[in-house]
């Protein structure tokens, strides 16, 4: 391995030889009360919260059970995706009208601001929020490698020999994105009881490979191990949109 030391005019035109798209897997942790690191599952004495963040981008899908012999209720309209002093909601007092031209109807359709989990049941709620941060993206391929892991092997991809993929690990005081899952409940339909569910996750890993190393026989994105976790989602990137000279290690 050695590290390029050229002219930056001269390191951008080998790097438009070198490089394809690479892809990004991103580990999030918490240390939130209640929470199985392992499973990402949240449990208490009334409900459990399934999370599980393993999609293309940025997403939240939940299943979320209600333990007790009553209802439990969500207000959506009062519930957040955090990320520093930015809130997303996980509810928009809007509809959808789909028109269907072969018999000229329309169909509407709006999503419920409130949710009725009723005794010993779930709700499975998912939720894209496209806020990826710039600098989450923009790591240096370079990153602050602590791990170099040069013998990954995927039995189910053609190929047969292994692949680099590029490691390093944050703590919560330097990671690049800490965000929040804020969600408001109650045991009545009026909300007279109303309680919150506020948990802290950041990002503890990051890992780089070319895109061609993260794909199955069919092209598609591997659905499995090693990478495959509920803590856990993966994107894709130019690494020449966010050139450093010096940066790049070969």
């Amino acid at each position: 391995m050695k590290i390029l030391k050229v002219l930056p005019i001269l390191t951008v035109l080998g790097l438009q030889s070198c490089f394809v798209q690479n892809a990004r897997v991103i580990t999030i942790k918490s240390n939130a009360r209640g929470l199985d690191t392992s499973t990402f599952l949240y449990s208490n004495d009334s409900f459990t919260v399934q999370y599980n963040y393993y999609t293309d981008g940025l997403n939240l899908n939940m299943v979320i059970y209600n333990k007790l012999d009553k209802p439990l209720f969500i207000d959506w309209g009062q519930s957040f995706y955090i990320q520093g002093t930015s809130r997303y909601c996980d509810w928009t007092d809007s509809k959808t009208v789909q028109f269907n031209p072969d018999d000229q109807t329309e169909t509407v359709e709006k999503t419920d601001r409130y949710s009725n989990i009723p005794p010993r049941t779930s709700i499975t709620k998912s939720a894209y929020y496209n806020a990826i941060p710039a600098n989450l993206i923009a790591i240096p391929m370079k990153f602050h490698f602590n791990r170099l892991k040069p013998t990954i092997k995927i039995s189910h991809h053609l190929k047969s020999d292994s692949f680099k993929v590029y490691e390093t690990d944050f703590t919560l005081a330097n990671t690049p994105l800490i965000f929040r899952n804020y969600l408001t409940l109650s045991y009545d339909s009026k909300f007279n009881s109303q309680f919150y569910l506020d948990q802290q996750f950041w990002v503890s890993k990051v890992q780089d490979m070319d895109v061609n190393d993260y794909l199955d026989p069919q092209g598609e994105w591997i659905n499995g191990d090693p990478y495959k976790s509920n803590n856990s989602f993966f994107i894709r990137y130019d690494p020449r949109d966010y050139y450093d000279p010096g940066n790049y290690i070969y």
